[in-house]
């Protein structure tokens, strides 16, 4: 085999060797976030101010559109539109109290609507709610909040795919480090013969 050639496959090999630890590492930080936003949910009460049933068309499947009310950590009262899909309509009522989990950072991406002052500003809800969901848990507009009832599911889930992550991530850290170790005294070899 000549240097050339030597040199070649040396060269592919440190850049696969980098590829692992850096796909190794991606996938340890992916897991650090993923275990942040399932522990970072504030549990609180929120005031059902408007709520609608909505049957989709040609099914028997039904959504619930909530107009929530609660008070962030900020002290503020802040509304929350969730549109809640199940095979019947929600047993709540205007004026009931339900459980929410607040978190401080979007799970998803938000409805674009969601930001518009003017869209439910009395509490009510607006003409369309636009559904969110991660993972099949319906979350509010801003993809910020969740009923608490969806909470533990939702830890479940994230539980199970952050583990994953996690061990992927460690796998192809630890193969990724190895060939990189493996890969040094090739490269020495290689710098003697230049």
């Amino acid at each position: 085999m000549s240097i050339s050639s030597f040199s070649v496959t040396l060269l592919f090999r440190g850049i696969l060797s980098i590829l692992f630890l850096a796909l190794g590492i991606v996938l340890l930080i992916r897991y650090n976030k993923a275990g942040k936003s399932a522990r970072s949910a504030v549990i609180c009460n929120a005031q059902v101010a408007d709520l609608r049933t909505v049957q989709q068309f040609g099914t028997n499947l039904f959504s619930t559109e909530l107009a929530l009310l609660y008070t962030g950590s900020d002290g503020c009262t802040h509304r929350a539109f969730i549109s809640v899909p199940a095979p019947a309509p929600l047993n709540t009522q205007i004026g009931a109290v339900l459980p929410i989990a607040v978190f401080a950072d979007q799970l998803t991406q938000a409805a674009p609507q969601a930001y518009d002052p003017t869209r439910g500003a009395d509490g009510r809800l607006p003409d369309r709610v636009y559904p969110v969901q991660v993972s099949g848990i319906p979350l509010d507009e801003t993809a910020t909040v969740m009923l608490s009832a969806d909470y533990t599911r939702f830890q479940s889930q994230t539980g199970r795919s952050s583990r994953s992550l996690f061990i992927v991530g460690i796998c192809l850290t630890v193969i990724g480090a190895m060939r990189i170790l493996a890969f040094i005294p090739s490269l020495l070899s290689i710098l003697r013969f230049l």
